[in-house]
């Protein structure tokens, strides 16, 4: 998304465009959490459906 925006100057999503910098870092701080969280989530489901200790 910040490549993006560096090379075209447009961000996208619109909602970036309007809110301020410390808000925007926020978001992005938000988003890198969530996805954190997603991924541990997805390793300890794979591990619970294919451990082969069972």
């Amino acid at each position: 998304m910040c490549w993006v925006h560096s090379m075209t100057g447009v961000w996208v999503y619109p909602l970036l465009e309007h809110i301020g910098p410390t808000a925007r870092i926020l978001f992005f701080i938000c988003l890198t959490a969530l996805i954190s969280v997603y991924y541990v989530l997805g390793e300890i489901l794979n591990n619970y459906i294919w451990d082969s200790s069972k």
